[in-house]
């Protein structure tokens, strides 16, 4: 009896249909047959060996599959040392290991051994993982295993330095993180695999061969090609008949002749780019170009103090300061002038105090003392040292707390302090003695061994402080040191610079009204780049000033007028010179007399008439100079506009 079976047939298991079918079709009619609907029936499926070809080509696409997987972790390894190198610059961090003495070339020398020591450590582990997974296309013969060698070793030569050499390019290292790592990856994987599939077809064979000339100028290019080829070499003898080998120039051949030649050009260029010359020139070109488009400085007539320190320096009566400012001009690109026509100088001991308000002009001035850029016009001295002409010179006699904390987060306070003793060429056993006594000075002992980037904000401060100390240089540049201070912290870092004032000059830029009066020896008060006086903090308010000054608090804004009439009536010579918030200052004569001031404002506060409710006799204070000159630079300002 015959009996007939319809077997639906699956495509997406062409391979095993057929034969299960059948099975299922013996097995219903066995269990049919013996009456017996729980009969096992066992069905075993073994494939027919591949030929050679098959094999071969299977075996091919795999590790081309596996190749890619490869390439695509590696294209994202120089956007991490691009984005260390960039934030270096960014907090100044490597701006201030120049001025402690770092030549620039050693900077790139050892920054360039650590990331490539980082960088064959992964080497180390990638090869792992091949021996490991028994990866015949990269290690299955001499030929194989010494291009897959060759190719990521090369590639992080070349990476690293062409990281190096786009790093100039970015002023944030987030941006300069992920924009790298995004054009590392399209080049080094998308574009990879675009020019390998228009290779393998002869309408566009030549395009893709055109293309890869071209792409092979970026290193991430050079290490997919180099790394699909020698995973896809199985494929290419499969459809090419070729007998090319893992060394052969179109297999890795012309991308390692890319990369040899890329590492010393990149190299080349990011020393060119950091050149201090090539800055110089670049920095003068800019002034150049701003500066005579901007009108020069209009001629005002300077403060009295100001004119003869500028008279004094110019006439060489001030030989012997350790800092030495003439004319001082600074324009920015887009023609902002940040400092005006400055001149100053600071004598041996001195604590000279710059005072402004964000804008002023300090962090520029600050900046040029130290070297970051030059003037656009003018002469910056220290120790006789021009700033310019000779800036690694000028640089050994400077100490630097810069404006934000140039820490490296990764280092304790020690490990600071004995990297830039290193750097000032201090001996292991001075390096020891001076590290305590700056940990000391600076209240950083119980912080020790405390991550940099853990610290407080006024801790950090601290450590930036204890940095400029490092190696007793003649000059210390404090660029608001005390920033984010508590008021505690704030009076043990004044406490360290006065007694560090008695061995150096100590140049201040601050905020804090409070900071200056306490520290200052000579300070200026500058606004709008310009200095708008100079001198110690008595001869200010005596010039400024009125001596003392009355402030009277009244309950109703409704009798200030009455008020002001009645002061002025019973002492002669009193002036208003602020009325807010139902508050009076007068300015009191020079010959008047406190006894008489105290008993004239008890007999008006008796008067319910008047309104007061209570009073002050106070010297006139930094702030209220502070005010009053810059009150009267901006009113000016605001005239001649």
């Amino acid at each position: 009896m015959t009996r007939r079976y319809d077997v639906f047939f699956s495509n997406e298991s062409y391979r095993h249909s057929p034969p299960i079918a059948v099975a299922d079709a013996h097995a219903y009619e066995a269990r049919r047959l013996t009456n017996n609907s729980g009969l096992e029936w066992y069905l075993g499926l073994d494939m027919l060996p591949l030929d050679e070809y098959a094999n071969t080509f299977v075996t091919g696409l795999n590790a081309f599959i596996f190749g890619m997987l490869v390439v695509i972790p590696f294209t994202f390894i120089p956007s991490t040392f691009v984005g260390w190198v960039v934030r270096e610059r960014e907090c100044k961090a490597k701006h201030l290991q120049l001025v402690s003495g770092l030549d620039y070339v050693l900077y790139w020398i050892s920054t360039f051994l650590f990331d490539i020591m980082s960088y064959f450590v992964t080497i180390v582990g990638v090869f792992i993982i091949f021996a490991i997974f028994d990866r015949e296309e990269y290690l299955g013969n001499g030929k194989a295993a010494a291009a897959t060698i060759l190719v990521f070793l090369l590639y992080g030569l070349a990476g690293t330095t062409g990281s190096y050499a786009l790093s100039f390019a970015f002023d944030s290292h987030s941006t300069a993180q992920n924009v790298v790592m995004f054009v590392n990856f399209v080049v080094g994987f998308f574009c990879v695999v675009l020019v390998f599939f228009l290779t393998f077809n002869e309408s566009t064979d030549k395009v893709g061969k055109a293309l890869k000339w071209i792409l092979r100028i970026h290193p991430a290019f050079c290490l997919g090609d180099a790394i699909i080829n020698i995973a896809s070499l199985s494929l290419i003898r499969v459809f090419t008949a070729d007998g090319q080998n893992a060394l052969s120039m179109d297999i890795v051949g012309w991308d390692l002749v890319y990369l040899a030649i890329e590492v010393p050009v990149f190299a080349a260029i990011t020393l060119v780019l950091d050149h201090p010359a090539r800055q110089l020139r670049q920095h003068q070109l800019t002034d150049k170009l701003f500066s005579g488009a901007t009108a020069e400085d209009a001629a005002v007539l300077a403060d009295a103090d100001v004119a003869a320190e500028a008279a004094a320096i110019a006439a060489g009566e001030r030989k012997d300061d350790v800092v030495q400012v003439q004319h001082l001009r600074k324009v920015y690109g887009g023609g902002t002038v940040a400092v005006k026509d400055l001149t100053f100088g600071v004598r041996r001991g001195e604590i000279f105090g710059l005072l402004g308000s964000n804008g002023a002009g300090k962090t520029s001035t600050m900046a040029i003392l130290t070297g970051e850029f030059p003037p656009t016009r003018g002469t910056a001295s220290v120790a006789g040292v021009d700033v310019v002409a000779d800036p690694r010179a000028a640089r050994r006699h400077i100490g630097f707390c810069p404006q934000f904390d140039a820490i490296l987060e990764l280092l304790t306070p020690v490990e600071h302090i004995e990297l830039y003793a290193g750097l000032r060429g201090l001996s292991p056993a001075a390096t020891k003695s001076v590290t305590e006594l700056l940990l000391t000075l600076c209240e950083l002992r119980e912080y020790r061994t405390t991550l940099a980037g853990q610290l407080s904000g006024g801790n950090k401060r601290k450590l930036s402080v204890a940095i400029a100390l490092v190696g007793g240089p003649e000059v210390v540049v404090l660029d608001e040191a005390s920033a984010g201070m508590d008021p505690v912290s704030r009076r043990g870092l004044w406490t360290a610079i006065e007694r560090i004032s008695h061995q150096c000059s100590v140049v201040l830029t601050t905020h804090h009204l409070e900071e200056v009066e306490v520290l200052a020896t000579r300070l200026t008060i500058m606004a709008e780049g310009e200095m708008k006086c100079l001198g110690t903090l008595p001869h200010l308010k005596s010039k400024f000033g009125t001596g003392f000054e009355l402030s009277l608090r009244i309950d109703s804004s409704m009798q200030e007028l009455v008020v002001q009439e009645e002061i002025k009536r019973r002492i002669p010579g009193a002036e208003l010179h602020e009325s807010r918030n139902q508050k009076l200052t007068f300015g009191l004569p020079p010959d008047a007399l406190l006894s008489k001031v105290f008993e004239v404002v008890e007999d008006a506060k008796a008067d319910k008439m008047l309104g007061i409710t209570d009073y002050s006799v106070a010297q006139t204070s930094i702030e209220q100079v502070f005010l009053r000159v810059t009150g009267a630079s901006m009113a000016a300002s605001q005239g001649d506009e």
